[in-house]
């Protein structure tokens, strides 16, 4: 099943586990922007390592 135009689908995990929520923090934003990558691309564990690196 493909998510409908301009959307991405992720894991309910990755909220879960990796304690993301939307909209995200300027701090998470900015680390994404900062190395070029999209929220789709980065692991539940990933960004438990980044909202961690935030606080």
């Amino acid at each position: 099943m493909r998510p409908p135009t301009r959307m991405i689908s992720m894991y309910i995990d990755f909220f879960k586990e990796g304690n993301f929520s939307l909209p995200m923090t300027k701090c998470v934003g900015e680390v994404l922007q900062r190395y070029g990558i999209y929220t789709s691309q980065v692991s539940a564990l990933g960004m438990s390592r980044i909202t961690h690196y935030e606080f």
